[in-house]
């Protein structure tokens, strides 16, 4: 805002879309800006106006590149429709999700994989188990929505969210993917919940199994003293491997990891 938007973007947007098919799809996403930013240029946050205008620009060229190739090309980020307090696009706004590496997208997927597997979820558990979904401010509503929905269907099983604040990088930066150790362990201390274990959201480790402030999977798990599950991208199969995994008691961590790699949310 203030450097690139108006006009400049918009002539971003014409300039990269008249290079399809060399430039197959354009995703457009706010900037993040952390809290540690000593002697950089004042830069602001996409408001809401703003967020408007810009999905006002990308629906109009995404419509005029359906027109003229069949597929939109240009792709809102979900973030964009957060700040403007809009809906979440029905499924067809993404096409293939040829922009899902960059988030674009996730939450409808997220959703619609939930919507087509719920059916598989047991009527009920034979004994009480209770899980805690952590979850970053974004998307806190929809994972806070889907835990409501399996506590409801599932007998004898419920699903806390717990939206963790990012101080790490300052509360500006509102993405599941960036969440620390050290930020989940407090949330989860100051929360006091009584579950069984605790499920991350995707994206969280890097290929080491390591957070972004450095801490690991089982350090996690002494500072809260519960068993940590990693995830993906699919609510539904990450409960039903939640559960058996509580119900067999085995300890999880990075030995576990290739076992727990299809615990997915």
């Amino acid at each position: 805002p203030g450097l690139n938007d108006g006009p400049p973007l918009a002539q971003s947007f014409d300039d990269l879309l008249g290079l399809y098919p060399d430039v197959p799809s354009v995703g457009v996403v706010p900037i993040g800006l952390t809290q540690h930013r000593d002697d950089l240029p004042n830069l602001q946050l996409v408001d809401e106006r703003m967020a408007i205008d810009i999905l006002n620009q990308v629906g109009k060229r995404q419509k005029s590149m359906r027109k003229r190739h069949g597929l939109g090309a240009i792709y809102a980020a979900d973030e964009m429709f957060l700040i403007a307090k809009r809906a979440i696009p029905p499924e067809a706004y993404y096409d293939d999700y040829c922009q899902l590496e960059n988030g674009i997208g996730m939450l409808r997927q997220l959703k619609g994989r939930f919507d087509s597997r719920e059916g598989d979820l047991p009527r009920r558990l034979a004994r009480p188990i209770r899980l805690c979904c952590v979850t970053g401010a974004s998307a806190g509503p929809f994972i806070a929505e889907l835990c409501e929905r399996v506590t409801r269907k599932v007998k004898n099983l419920e699903v806390q969210p717990l939206v963790v604040d990012n101080d790490f990088w300052g509360r500006s930066v509102t993405v599941s993917g960036l969440l620390t150790a050290g930020d989940i362990g407090d949330s989860f201390m100051r929360a006091g919940l009584d579950v069984d274990a605790a499920v991350l959201p995707p994206e969280c480790l890097n290929t080491d199994g390591l957070f972004l402030d450095d801490e690991t999977v089982p350090g996690l798990r002494d500072t809260i003293e519960l068993p940590v599950l990693e995830s993906e991208y699919d609510f539904v199969q990450t409960i039903l491997n939640a559960t058996t995994a509580v119900r067999s008691a085995q300890p999880v961590g990075v030995a576990q990891q290739s076992l727990l790699k299809n615990l997915i949310i």
